[in-house]
């Protein structure tokens, strides 16, 4: 675990990583609170989430747990790939491509697969 974050904010990411669930290889938050925009269960755990991802990879904490948060966030799409909201969406996107980033900091292997046609 780096910590680069001010103190404060290294103390907010600590009670945050307490808060995580751990699911297999996967981890999230969840949420009984209503979002700003009158999010609830699946679509406000997937805000929680991609928002607490979003949150260690800009402050280069735990980026391994960013990126098993990651994993959870791509495999909660709905069926029209999206995120059941228009505000889950959009956390999520914005977790993935600072996940993405040259500055990602990913600690383990990686597989990529490339297709075409």
């Amino acid at each position: 675990m780096t910590l680069f974050a001010s103190e404060k904010a290294n103390k907010a990411l600590q009670k945050l990583d307490s808060l995580k669930t751990v699911e297999k290889e996967q981890i999230y938050w969840s949420s009984k609170a209503q979002g700003v925009t009158y999010s609830r269960g699946d679509s406000m755990n997937i805000e929680a989430t991609a928002i607490a991802a979003y949150a260690y990879l800009k402050a280069n904490f735990n980026s391994s747990t960013a990126h098993k948060a990651l994993a959870w966030l791509v495999g909660h799409k709905d069926s029209w790939g999206t995120w059941y909201s228009t505000q889950s969406t959009i956390h999520t996107m914005r977790a993935l491509l600072a996940g993405a980033g040259p500055a990602s900091n990913v600690e383990e292997t990686m597989h990529v697969t490339v297709a075409a046609n």
